[in-house]
């Protein structure tokens, strides 16, 4: 059994029939450096088969808790069938990546089934050049960006001729469910909301510190006041945001990665600095075709990843928080542009580094569940979202993923696509990963919101370019 944490529950608390909160990781797979019979989708299925020993949660299913007095719980479901969350499709010709594109975007559109783990994969074939796609979709609540690029590290060779990793211990090949009955899923809960509750004071001494080293934080620099988002943020209001619907629509891309860290370098930036004005960049085009551009920065969310800034990962769930960052996309200057970012990243890093206590997991941690969840519902409601402005336009998430060749059955790793989930008030998302010699990305939105997906994702590799034209 896995109580979940507060973190882990937000995930369940605020999905609606219009917020679906699983993620979708893409793989693309070149066979043609495979030794002769080793690849095929068949072996890739019977190899994920028994990778599953590395992620336990893949067995489990979400238990509710008597009363709802404790979020719900992971258990071992006794009716767990592999072949039930796997899935195969084949593109028609020519299989291009706006077809598979398409195909994500319907993948992503579903949501998980509750009553069964929380995750799904479906393997792909048909894709240009003879390449295969694995697409999985995960819940949050079980995993984050980070444990994801983890589980996916473990799963390949270093090179196209390596012995398979051993993943798996023959003695859980012949996995049988642990038991648990509801006193022994009530006690786990409730004995884990105890302890959540026992922090009230602890809580209460965080939300003073926060805002207290906020404020020092604000009268010391002059520069936070301008460059990072208040407390309690208000978004300009674009059209794509507001309440969404269940539709999905995806597109991914590629940024080269050496032009991207020759900008970085000649500058004297982050390579999240470069991202980030190449996302604005491009959405400003389309805001500007819109009649919708603002005169004023958006404020954006990126999610941070605690276990990566040194804190521990509790209970081996979600670890993350937000980070706000103001982006002038009403800038239309691209070196002037960049030079905003930069600066307002660096104030965002030290609010963030010295006032962050994440507060909102903890007081839903000390809310009884049954409040908890129905407050999130409330909150992300289709309902709220027409009423309520959005503390923020969208979310960019940026991570590093393997800077190596890496193969699986022989398979080179082409590419690897995030997709992150679209939250309601927002209506779009942007993931980003690094992956050998490029940067990886997916522009996920609300389909009824905005369907531009693929404009954007051209806009963002044609600002590179154009930052690279500034250096030459």
């Amino acid at each position: 059994m896995k109580a979940l944490t507060g973190q882990d529950a937000f995930f369940i608390y605020t999905e609606t029939p219009e917020q679906h909160q699983h993620t979708v990781g893409v793989l693309i797979l070149d066979p043609s450096t495979a030794p002769k019979g080793r690849f095929s989708i068949d072996n890739l299925i019977e190899k994920m088969s028994r990778d599953i020993d590395l992620l336990p949660e893949f067995r489990q299913k979400l238990s509710t808790i008597p009363l709802a007095l404790a979020p719900p719980t992971l258990v071992d479901d006794p009716q767990f069938n592999f072949s039930d969350h796997i899935e195969t499709a084949a593109l028609a010709k020519p299989g291009s990546m706006e077809q598979l594109a398409t195909l994500v975007s319907e993948i992503a559109s579903e949501p998980l089934d509750k009553n069964k783990p929380l995750w799904q994969t479906w393997f792909i074939s048909g894709l240009e050049n003879g390449r295969i796609a694995v697409a999985s979709k995960s819940h949050h609540c079980i995993s984050d960006g980070v444990q994801g690029a983890e589980f996916m590290a473990q799963q390949f060779e270093f090179s196209p001729d390596a012995p398979e990793p051993k993943t798996a211990d023959t003695a859980q090949l012949d996995w049988q469910p642990e038991k648990a009955n509801a006193c022994d899923i009530a006690f786990t809960g409730w004995q884990n909301q105890l302890k959540d509750r026992q922090g009230v004071k602890s809580m209460f001494d965080k939300t003073l510190r926060a805002i207290n080293n906020r404020k020092a934080l604000f009268e010391d620099r002059n520069e936070a006041a301008s460059l990072v988002p208040s407390l309690l943020p208000s978004a300009p209001k674009l059209a794509f945001n507001g309440a969404i619907s269940a539709r999905r629509k995806i597109a991914f891309g590629q940024l080269p990665l050496a032009d991207v860290k020759a900008i970085k370098n000649h500058f004297g930036v982050k390579i999240n600095d470069v991202v980030l004005c190449a996302v604005a960049l491009s959405l400003r085009d389309i805001l500007i075709s819109q009649n919708d551009l603002p005169t004023e920065p958006l404020v954006i969310a990126i999610p941070v990843s605690l276990e990566l800034q040194g804190q521990e990962r509790g209970n081996k769930g979600n670890a993350n928080g937000n980070m706000m960052v103001k982006v002038p996309v009403h800038i239309a200057d691209a070196k002037e542009c960049l030079d905003f970012i930069h600066a307002s990243t660096i104030e965002a890093k030290t609010v963030f580094e010295h006032s962050f206590e994440d507060l909102m997991n903890g007081y839903l941690s000390l809310l009884p569940p049954v409040v908890a969840n129905r407050a999130m519902k409330s909150l992300f409601s289709k309902t709220a979202a027409n009423i309520i402005s959005s503390p923020t336009n969208l979310t960019v998430s940026n991570f590093p993923g393997p800077p190596i060749p890496l193969y699986m059955l022989g398979a080179k790793l082409e590419a690897t696509f995030p997709v992150g989930p679209v939250i309601n008030m927002q209506g779009l998302m942007t993931t980003f990963m690094s992956s050998m010699d490029s940067i990886d990305f997916s522009c996920n939105a609300c389909a009824d919101k905005f369907p531009q997906v693929q404009a954007l994702r051209d806009g963002i590799v044609d600002s590179v370019q154009q930052l690279k034209t500034l250096i030459n």
